[in-house]
């Protein structure tokens, strides 16, 4: 498999010929770094294909989406060549979001779904946000709104006026896609669905990751960390021993 599939995801594991791949997409002014210890830690028939979106890394120049359904159609036509082989999503953050109704459509284009979805850092997509709307703040209060609830934002960029200048109008495109984003009802999955979350995360507490578990017909597991939004950062390798449970047999 080539080094990238199209511009849209990067092959994390260039050495892995068969098996299932893994598509990652990550949080909100986030991209392929975050999975970038995951190959090796993973199974070997596990690939590793990261989104790159646009607004972001290589694709900065690019005009980041501010709807849900315009981004999910976008990613959806460029994962359609790579279901052909057996396949998982995995979504952080904002990324959980995105997942879900990637694998929507995919089902609603007849297309194959994945054999699991994983989501980490999110509240499931039909209960209420726990927070107001963000989205319209001036840049000084939208990004120390951000700083206060999520974390995440690194030191460097906050303190460099010019990255800041360029990382503040993507951070406020995803933040006006998913505080806009309207979920409707739909059939369950029939695939097993996985949730991942962090203790004192404002994202999402208990009760909301556990409401994923309506969200499929199949095998649901619900596992909570100690700590707030960017969790993973300390239990990433207890969430991949989960994620190799969860393909061990695909």
């Amino acid at each position: 498999m080539k080094s990238a599939l199209n511009h849209w995801f990067v092959n994390m594991s260039p050495s892995q010929e068969t098996g299932i791949r893994l598509f990652c997409i990550p949080n909100s002014g986030g991209g392929p770094a975050l999975f970038r210890t995951w190959s090796g830690r993973l199974p070997a028939n596990i690939g590793v294909f990261a989104a790159q979106l646009p607004g972001q890394g290589s694709r900065l120049r690019e005009e980041p989406p501010v709807k849900v359904d315009a981004l999910v159609a976008q990613l959806c036509e460029a994962v359609e060549p790579y279901v052909d082989e057996p396949f998982a999503l995995f979504g952080y953050s904002m990324g959980a979001l995105l997942a879900f109704e990637l694998a929507r459509s995919l089902r609603r284009q007849g297309l194959p779904q994945p054999a699991h979805l994983f989501v980490g850092a999110w509240r499931a997509p039909q209960t209420p946000p726990l927070m107001s709307p963000i989205y319209q703040l001036p840049d000084e209060l939208f990004i120390q709104a951000i700083q206060r609830r999520y974390g995440g934002i690194p030191a460097a960029i906050l303190e460099d006026q010019e990255l800041m200048a360029v990382f503040t109008p993507v951070l406020r495109a995803n933040f006006t896609m998913i505080e806009t984003y309207q979920y409707s009802d739909d059939t369950r999955f029939d695939f097993p669905l996985t949730a991942f979350g962090g203790t004192s995360d404002p994202a999402a507490d208990e009760s909301r990751l556990r409401a994923w578990g309506e969200q499929t017909r199949g095998r649901f597991e619900c596992h909570i960390y100690d700590g707030g939004h960017f969790f993973i950062q300390k239990h990433e390798q207890a969430v991949l021993e989960v994620i190799s449970r969860g393909l061990a047999s695909c």
